[in-house]
């Protein structure tokens, strides 16, 4: 799955590849996590900030389960189902007719889907919730990940609400309530 965040991270870079202007910075999303998370790995550069964290007991080398966030900075003219077909795109290339996409809701602004992977690349089967959400200044990714062949009912459920219920805040701190 390091591969997997590592190709995200790429071609977020290369699809946004602008600096945020002084207005993105005071853009934020807020969202709701749970407890018993712990922050594994963090970087910014350039713009582009990631965190990601994972639950006690495990590290970014070695998890079960995933919580990615991330902020490319401007995004120009493009849509989220734009960004999720480049995303759809370059999976597809790196292993054909491995991943199973699902599109849960979206509008103008963002787009909430899953996808189920089959092992590829040594990676093992996974299932990810994810939502990519499009502010005024800055493209936001948040993404749940887990290595099982299927989410249970209650997870899917409980991470599609989370997303669902993230929002963008101007002048706000970003992060977690």
């Amino acid at each position: 799955m390091r591969n997997a965040i590592t190709f995200v991270g790429v071609l977020c870079l290369i699809l946004c590849g602008a600096l945020p202007a002084p207005a993105a910075r005071s853009e934020e999303l807020n969202f709701q996590m749970d407890l018993g998370w712990k922050i594994a790995n963090q970087a910014e550069k350039r713009g582009y900030v990631i965190i990601e964290w994972v639950r006690e007991g495990d590290d970014i080398r070695d998890w079960k389960e995933l919580f990615t966030y991330q902020n490319f900075g401007l995004h120009g003219k493009r849509t989220p189902e734009d960004f999720l077909n480049d995303l759809k795109a370059l999976r597809e290339k790196e292993c054909p007719g491995a991943t199973e996409w699902n599109v849960i809701e979206h509008d103008e602004n963002s787009i909430l889907y899953e996808w189920r992977a089959k092992p590829c690349l040594s990676w093992p089967d996974q299932h990810e919730v994810a939502r990519i959400i499009f502010g005024k200044h800055n493209l936001f990714l948040l993404r749940y990940t887990a290595k099982v062949k299927e989410l249970a009912p209650d997870t899917r459920t409980h991470w599609i609400k989370t997303f669902h219920d993230a929002t963008v805040e101007s002048g706000a701190k970003s992060g977690h309530r």
